[in-house]
């Protein structure tokens, strides 16, 4: 989606912006959700209502990111450097520092707080303590009593649905209409650059989406839990 910022002091009287998925925090959000599951603390269930609220944070975040952009373009378009070429650049400087550190500095000093507040320290603790009792994962596919599990038959809906949703957008990209991406082939242009970005990132959306929905309805369905011997003998 290109945005325009619009202001008489840029040059040419408007900044395109182009924006992505990226844009509202989506790979922030998969980095950190993997970071939470990861961490031998706390049931899924539980986890999965902290991801919730911390993924309405990182949505703020990025929209607060966003409402920045334009100041800062603003900063470097004033007094003699009204109008100039480039005088926008403040705002990309800003963009590629959160790309490159900004969000991976965000996300870990964000899941530190939440290591700390939540004492999933003596999770861990616990976790290491009994690795000598540790017999492998096991797998609980049955679907069994599935009626009256409503976060499973839940799970298995959502999930399922994105992978479908998600593989059929993938394959309408790729086998529908690509004359236009197809035309820019040997062209250097602004619009060609948009086109083909464009076309690319929505492949990429969509395999990135399907990839998520599949592992997550397959970890839904056999259920992996880790075997302790110790449990068993009790």
């Amino acid at each position: 989606t290109q945005v325009n910022l619009i202001h008489p002091s840029f040059y040419s009287g408007v900044v395109p912006l182009y924006v992505s998925d990226e844009c509202t925090g989506l790979h922030e959000l998969f980095f950190l959700a993997m970071m939470m599951m990861l961490t031998p603390s706390f049931d899924y269930r539980t986890k999965l209502k902290h991801l919730g609220i911390a993924s309405l944070i990182i949505f703020i975040l990025n929209m607060i990111r966003l409402i920045v952009l334009y100041p800062l373009a603003l900063s470097g378009c004033e007094g003699l450097d009204s109008g100039t070429f480039g005088c926008e650049s403040p705002l990309f400087h800003f963009h590629n520092f959160v790309l490159e550190y900004g969000s991976l500095i965000v996300l870990v000093i964000g899941w530190t707080i939440w290591f700390k507040i939540t004492n999933a320290r003596d999770g861990v603790k616990r976790f290491w303590d009994r690795i000598p009792n540790f017999k492998g994962i096991s797998n609980n596919p049955s679907f069994e009593g599935i009626g009256s599990d409503t976060w499973r038959v839940t799970g298995l809906c959502i999930f399922g649905a994105m992978g479908i949703f998600s593989l059929l957008q993938y394959l309408l990209i790729s086998f529908g209409d690509s004359s236009s991406v197809d035309a820019c082939i040997d062209s250097i242009s602004a619009s060609c650059t948009r086109i083909v970005t464009e076309y690319e990132d929505s492949k990429g959306r969509a395999i990135r989406l399907f990839l998520v929905g599949f592992v997550s309805f397959l970890l839904v369905c056999f259920r992996p839990s880790i075997k302790w011997s110790d449990e068993e003998e009790e």
